[in-house]
């Protein structure tokens, strides 16, 4: 055996242990979830885009719930990840985005999160 397919056969082994149990993207799209919300949205160019608000189940930290925002229609961009402790959202990157781009559907989720808690 060479040494690099050695090397080969290694990395096929590692890849093969870790990916079952590894907390990632891959395992998170296709974790159990439970809709908390849907709405539909008209955008300024008379587009309907459909939201779905999704509690990720299997994505579990302690004192926060992870959530994805799906949106189906005309965007550039059709999913948002973050997380609420009960009170904010995580400070993300998505979060941001969500804010910056689409500030009503921002204000839905919170509405739609503080409500949930009360």
């Amino acid at each position: 055996m060479t040494k690099a397919s050695g090397k080969a056969v290694r990395r096929d082994r590692t890849l093969a242990q870790e990916a079952p149990g590894k907390a990632g993207h891959a395992q998170a799209r296709t974790s159990p979830t439970k809709v908390l919300a849907e709405r539909d949205w008209t955008n300024p160019q008379g587009d309907t885009i459909h939201f779905v608000l999704l509690e990720r189940l299997a994505d579990r930290r302690p004192g926060w719930q992870n959530l994805t925002l799906m949106a189906e229609g005309e965007l550039s961009k059709h999913s948002w990840w973050f997380g609420w402790d009960g009170s904010r959202l995580s400070n993300s990157r998505d979060h941001g985005r969500l804010l910056k781009r689409y500030p009503e559907i921002y204000d839905w989720v919170l509405a739609k999160l503080r409500a949930q808690g009360e």
